[in-house]
């Protein structure tokens, strides 16, 4: 589990709304198709802790998402996520009282939100 880019969580997560939301194409539910997602239990610990210490966050929203092409993200790793396009994902987003958490320490890249986190093993 690490922080992840903004704008790469949100156009997974609208992926994901659309896919569910408005079709219902077989071949891409297959691809979509994850079992379960798995994250390292000590490095996962780490990354929360961080972002109670770090930001204003009361409440993690678990937002689902299909993995979309991260070549169009500049600042994504594609190496990351090239494997999981098209599969079914969660983002873990700090959130505070219904609104995205804020980075309380002033040095976000992205701005004053606090980053979501990802990078979970897609199953099967």
């Amino acid at each position: 589990m690490k922080r992840t880019s903004k704008q790469y969580a949100t156009a997974c997560i609208e992926r994901y709304r659309e896919l569910y939301g408005n079709t219902l194409d077989p071949a891409e539910l297959r691809q979509a198709y994850t079992e379960s997602l798995s994250f390292d239990g000590p490095v996962s610990v780490n990354e929360l802790t961080r972002v109670l210490n770090t930001t204003n966050c009361d409440t993690l929203k678990f937002m689902f998402g299909v993995y979309v092409d991260p070549r169009d993200f500049p600042d994504v790793d594609e190496r990351d996520y090239a494997d999981k396009i098209g599969r079914l994902t969660i983002f873990v987003w700090p959130h505070c009282k219904d609104e995205k958490a804020l980075d309380l320490r002033g040095c976000n890249d992205d701005g004053d939100e606090a980053s979501p986190l990802n990078l979970g093993d897609c199953k099967p």
